[in-house]
């Protein structure tokens, strides 16, 4: 059932419990069920999902990702670009952050300025190593960067926080300047949100209660039982059409922003041979897994990016065909030992974490393998233990998943050699001198035709030389009480879209 996690809670003015039974039907408050809690709530050093997608409700940044996944102006209200090296930035009037202080352009880059700083040592800093210099133009936020450099504009969604805080060691609370504040509570298991606009309507939702439900029965237990009111791509596949069934439950299913793959080390062998991958790419019945394990909430995709992408390419996902594989295994010097027989051509270890659903898929994944000759051990792992060792290459293979995939310089940090770890997430130590041509040649491009074309090669490039096989992309799921207006998601997967909901039947 619930684990007792960090004790987190979002208030405006004061913190308060929160009841752990279903709401009234008309009371303002919404109850969002988490996998996981946030691992902190310093703005600087959010980078895992839960923490993210919570802050963009307290801390926005000068631009977002837009409904479209493209950058728009957000605390900015607009995006100029003097010259191929400059974006400037004018500041909306009036703001203030939640303690109190103006956020003019002054404060916006101090807090900006101090992600770059070493002496604060924010992951976020590599973000900016094309910025040559941050300073104020009036009213705007000046960037100049060294040389052009399109991904720049992704890394100006990055929270802003006061300047009382912006170079602080440490945020317990942040002062951001969004529609709610942050507090911590005694509560282990929520994160409660308060709004701070005095104006608000009455069928506003005053209360956001985000509560962190590990166990994923007790999670849709909430949601039938009205506990919950909402959830964001954490419904297990194959309890859908259960909720579907229940009174008072709605679900949306739209085509989705996160791209689940299946990782190689290309340094070992024989996975250094890519024939030897084209085959695994064969030999995986993926339109069986999407339909029996995902139950059809997923579709096949030939590239990490979205196919709803700018800068997606129409490769075709490699098809199911096991005579191809062995076609491919006995070119790469594999052959079957006994035709028919028992025996395999060779053995892989198969890394991934303990979710019940990534152990199905690994399973599956398994077979399909094991029925053109590879063996296959799987060891499901923690997954901090599991992560730490892909990211330091302790592996053979191994299953993930990028979420929110908006900018497509993704590509450059998951597969130039540049990208190595620690310096990026390649995590099979890929390296193709054409590959790291256009992904070079695609960020230091603003010309978003070029870059469309640019990318679309390298991922043309990557599908034959298959460094990790993209296998699906999935569909985004909310699941929510109908006594709500429809939660609308964003690409990036965050939460500020909950400042938005309404309670249907109120008074206006």
């Amino acid at each position: 059932m619930m684990q007792r996690l960090l004790p987190l809670l979002i208030v405006a003015l004061v913190a308060g419990g929160c009841p752990r039974h279903a709401p009234a039907p008309d009371a303002p408050v919404v109850t969002v069920a988490l996998e996981g809690a946030p691992a902190t709530l310093d703005p600087r050093f959010a980078l895992d999902a839960y923490s993210s997608r919570i802050l963009a409700l307290a801390c926005p940044g000068l631009l977002r990702i837009g409904a479209d996944g493209n950058v728009e102006p957000a605390l900015a209200r607009a995006i100029e670009f003097p010259d191929n090296q400059t974006i400037r930035l004018p500041l909306r009037q009036g703001l203030r952050f939640h303690d109190g202080q103006p956020l003019d352009a002054t404060a916006a880059a101090r807090s900006l300025n101090a992600l770059r700083d070493p002496a604060i040592g924010s992951p976020r800093a590599a973000s900016f190593d094309a910025v040559s210099a941050i300073t104020v133009d009036r009213d705007a936020v000046l960037i100049r960067l060294r040389e052009p450099f399109a991904p720049i504009l992704a890394a100006l969604t990055a929270p802003l926080v006061s300047p009382s805080q912006a170079t602080a060691e440490h945020i317990d609370v942040p002062a951001g300047a969004g529609p709610f504040r942050l507090a911590r509570s005694q509560d282990p298991d929520e994160i409660l949100a308060l709004r701070l606009d005095a104006s608000a309507r009455n069928d506003d939702v005053d209360r956001i209660v985000f509560r962190t439900i590990a166990d994923p029965v007790a999670r849709v237990f909430a949601l039938e039982t009205g506990a919950a009111d909402l959830a964001q791509n954490s419904v297990p596949a194959g309890e859908l059409d259960h909720l579907r069934n229940v009174p008072g439950i709605r679900i949306t299913q739209q085509p989705g922003w996160n791209t689940s793959y299946l990782g190689f080390n290309v340094t070992v062998s024989p996975l250094d041979d890519a024939r030897v991958r084209r085959a695994v790419a064969a030999a995986i019945n993926r339109e069986r897994i999407i339909r029996v394990i995902l139950d059809n909430t997923a579709r096949l995709n030939g590239s990490l990016l979205p196919p709803q992408h700018w800068a997606w390419a129409d490769t075709a996902p490699p098809g199911y065909d096991p005579a191809l594989a062995r076609r491919w295994l006995d070119a790469a010097g594999h052959p079957d030992p006994d035709g028919d027989g028992p025996a395999m051509r060779f053995e892989l270890e198969y890394k991934t974490s303990t979710n019940p659903e990534r152990l199905r898929i690994a399973e599956a994944i398994a077979a399909d393998l094991a029925a053109v000759g590879i063996a296959v051990r799987i060891r499901s792992l923690e997954f901090g233990t599991f992560f730490d060792d892909v990211r330091n290459g302790r592996m053979q293979m191994y299953s993930l998943t990028w979420v929110g995939i908006t900018e497509p310089d993704l590509l450059y940090y998951a597969l130039h050699s540049a990208s190595i770890p620690p310096a990026g997430a390649n995590r099979g130590r890929f390296r193709d001198a054409e590959t790291d041509r256009l992904l070079a040649a695609a960020r230091h491009t603003l010309d978003r035709n070029r870059r469309r074309a640019l990318y679309q090669q390298a991922q043309r490039r990557l599908a034959w030389l298959v460094p990790v096989i993209p296998l699906w992309t999935s569909d985004t799921i909310i699941v929510q009480s109908e006594r709500l207006t429809p939660f609308v998601p964003r690409p990036d997967g965050s939460y500020a879209g909950l400042a938005d909901l309404r309670l249907r039947g109120a008074g206006s």
